[in-house]
């Protein structure tokens, strides 16, 4: 027992000795690098030009989560390809796919060259008066003629869309025509002007009116504007304003409700209708951040105000400007297609003008059955009313009698009584 403990306690002195010298023992003094023979033979090797000794390296180990190796970038020409037209210069990419312009005769520019001017209408007519949402007829094809002589490409929502994300290229100067709400002057005059044209069309449809009044559009309707050049956007459920939004401001719960009522259920409802909705329309141009993430939420893919604006390809894509033309302000429509400066183009005031005799020899039914109206006449503001003066105080009784306005003759004529009272 004895001679295994002073085994134990010699081990134990050898290997503290042994670690106390390790630590005191400074750390040593590396040479420098002497060069080998084979570093020699690949710097000869080199200085004769000759190709060094060829190192086999193993194959990398790829691990299991790799990604593949990524196909090469395709080109706009196979990103989307050229389609046949199956409607004037319109076709589809597949079956149920919205509209794309099959070939534009005018030059395609690189993306941040090209400005879209989004034109907003709303309700036409010969008939009736202009107003700020009426618009003659007889005038939209005036409108329509004058893009056409400009030579300003009218294009579709997709095109509009894919350009906006980096995927196709336009002409410098295009037009984006959209029409809101869903009345039913859209299919009697402005869509035989669009056919006649050949031109594209947005319909920014709410979904409580659809098919319930003489005024407004049946399913029939729509659905024969999707086959000539019409494309499905949504303006809401119920087309509220402003007011009705801040009215639930205040309770969270009733604002998302209705956020999610007004935008992703009415473009479900359009979708089972008509098949395709991929944009939105903000009612009177009213909207919050909350209403962004529900379009985000709802799969929707750009949205419109109702701000003036050229749109170029860095345009915030749920913030769109657009141009609405009203009927009593010819200004609205020359400033959204005036692209002056440009070489070869008649400035627009006196494009406009001369557009008018070729609409109505191209197209003299949108001419037909004008009414004409008297100027209205200006309002004139009422006066201020007079500030009233301070009631005085009632007189003081009196005993005295108040003489009459028309007191009687002290002495009537004969035969004549006395009635005054």
């Amino acid at each position: 027992m004895n001679k295994r403990k002073i085994q134990t306690a010699a081990l134990l002195f050898s290997l503290s000795t042994a670690f106390a010298q390790e630590v005191a023992e400074p750390a040593p003094v590396v040479s420098e690098w002497v060069p080998g023979p084979q570093y020699a033979r690949m710097v000869a090797e080199q200085k004769e030009n000759t190709e060094p000794t060829e190192v086999q390296l193993p194959a990398p180990v790829v691990p299991e989560y790799a990604l593949p190796e990524a196909e090469p970038l395709q080109t706009e020409e196979q990103l989307y390809p050229e389609v046949s037209p199956t409607y004037a210069n319109l076709g589809r990419r597949t079956p149920d796919g919205d509209w794309v312009t099959a070939q534009f005769s005018q030059p395609l520019v690189p993306r941040e060259q090209t400005r879209v001017s989004v034109l907003g209408y709303h309700n036409f007519s010969n008939s009736k008066r202009p107003t700020e949402m009426l618009l003659r007829t007889a005038e939209f094809c005036q409108q329509m003629q004058y893009i056409r002589d400009a030579g300003l490409s009218v294009i579709t929502m997709q095109d509009f869309l894919e350009w906006r994300n980096g995927t196709r290229r336009l002409p410098e100067r295009c037009v984006l025509i959209t029409i809101d709400d869903g009345w039913k002057s859209v299919y009697t005059d402005a869509f035989p002007v669009l056919r006649a044209y050949g031109y594209p069309f947005t319909l920014f449809l709410y979904t409580r009116y659809i098919n319930v009044s003489g005024a407004s559009m049946t399913h029939e309707m729509i659905r024969e504007m999707i086959q000539q050049g019409a494309t499905i956007g949504s303006h809401s459920s119920n087309h509220l304003y402003p007011k009705d939004w801040k009215k639930k401001e205040g309770n969270p719960e009733a604002y998302r409700a209705q956020v999610v009522r007004e935008i992703t259920q009415s473009g479900e409802k359009l979708r089972k209708l008509f098949g395709n909705c991929s944009t939105y329309c903000y009612p009177g141009g009213y909207h919050t951040p909350p209403m962004q993430e529900e379009l985000k939420n709802a799969g929707y893919s750009a949205a419109f105000t109702v701000l003036e604006s050229k749109v170029e390809c860095e345009e915030p894509i749920y913030e769109v400007h657009r141009y609405m033309v009203f009927g009593v302000n010819k200004e609205i429509f020359r400033r959204g297609v005036n692209f002056d400066g440009v070489p070869g183009v008649v400035p627009s005031r006196e494009g406009i003008a001369a557009a008018a005799e070729a609409a109505k020899a191209f197209f003299p039914k949108a001419f037909e059955g004008i009414v004409e109206f008297p100027p209205k006449k200006e309002k004139k503001e009422k006066p201020a009313p007079e500030q009233k003066k301070p009631s005085e105080p009632p007189p003081a009784a009196t005993t005295e009698k108040t003489p009459l306005q028309n007191p009687a003759p002290e002495n009537p004529p004969d035969g004549v009584q006395n009635n005054a009272v």
